[in-house]
């Protein structure tokens, strides 16, 4: 979705931050499609929560140290994402979870309000958007 002024909307999910974060294989990738001039990043409230949940896990198990933890932690909170709140987007929410996880369906309910495309790295959760057919997925193919 285009905005004035030309800037154009993404909605990132969790899986994406995380990859990006953690530098993984597609970490350039990903920041091409994050900091492109003119993208505004968007994302429900819920991605606070996904995200501290991972560095958590990682951290509990070892993959990550805590001053490792901490870092990302704070670098995420310094990310340029503009967070929406849940609650518009209960009935939505609701209406594809049979398709879709309830977390999930927040990143996809808030992208169809928008207008964005979504940023993932989930394939379960790209193969499900295919079956809603209203949210286009952004490509990290070359």
């Amino acid at each position: 979705m285009t905005k004035p002024g030309g800037a154009s909307s993404l909605v990132v999910d969790a899986s994406a931050l995380i990859d990006f974060l953690l530098r993984q294989p597609l970490a350039r990738r990903l920041r091409k499609a994050m900091f492109a001039e003119t993208v505004r990043l968007h994302a429900p409230d819920l991605i606070d929560a996904e995200l501290l949940m991972v560095l958590r896990r990682c951290e509990r198990s070892g993959e990550l140290g805590a001053l490792r933890a901490d870092e990302l932690q704070e670098d995420f909170r310094q990310l340029p994402i503009e967070l929406h709140a849940l609650r518009p987007h209960y009935d939505r929410v609701w209406s594809v979870r049979n398709t879709i996880t309830v977390n999930d369906a927040y990143y996809v309910s808030l992208a169809e309000a928008i207008g964005a495309p979504l940023l993932t790295t989930d394939n379960r959760l790209a193969r499900g958007l295919a079956a809603l057919g209203t949210v286009s997925v952004v490509d990290l193919a070359d």
